[in-house]
């Protein structure tokens, strides 16, 4: 019993500690998005993104948007720093 309670424990840990993408809908977000291995758009406004590859060194690109929405691309494995609170949305690539 007390194994079985330990496992489950662990499980939820680990899900809680997996990052969940959702598409399609406006949110605002502060933070750091972790790459996957799908690629995505991230659309945003009123904040900044900066995309960089898995090394962490590496900036893909980078930039503010003010009301008027822009796009950056994100590769597999690439994360996205979201800075300023701004709203952000993922589309599927």
């Amino acid at each position: 019993m007390a194994k079985q309670t330990a496992q489950a424990n662990t499980q939820v840990e680990e899900q809680a500690g997996e990052q969940t993408t959702v598409y399609d809908v406006w949110q605002r977000a502060d933070g750091l998005h972790e790459g996957e291995k799908s690629p995505k758009w991230i659309f945003f406004k009123n904040g900044f993104v900066r995309v960089r590859k898995s090394d962490w060194v590496t900036i893909v690109q980078e930039g503010w948007a003010s009301e008027t929405e822009k796009s950056f691309y994100v590769p597999p494995w690439h994360s996205c720093e979201v800075l300023g609170d701004p709203e952000i949305k993922f589309t599927k690539a």
